[in-house]
């Protein structure tokens, strides 16, 4: 069952879904600790299903160096 397209397919799927879980919780922390609050609609647009794993990481890049909030969220 292992060796299956179908096993590996959802082995896959579950290992972006975490790493996509991940980059957006370290993405919000960086934010809330460069900024001390983060708006609802900067979780909110994090929590959307168009972004990549590359996509987030890139975001995080961002969440790290930009120079105010308002500088990331026009990222978004």
């Amino acid at each position: 069952m292992r060796e299956s397209v179908i096993y590996q397919d959802i082995i896959q799927q579950g290992v972006e879904k975490g790493q996509k879980q991940a980059l957006k919780t370290s993405i919000f922390d960086a934010l809330e600790v460069r900024f001390n609050s983060v708006p609802p609609e900067v979780n909110l647009k994090l929590e959307g299903e168009g972004l990549t794993p590359e996509n987030l990481r890139a975001l995080l890049r961002q969440a790290l160096t930009c120079a105010t909030l308002d500088e990331f969220i026009s990222q978004l």
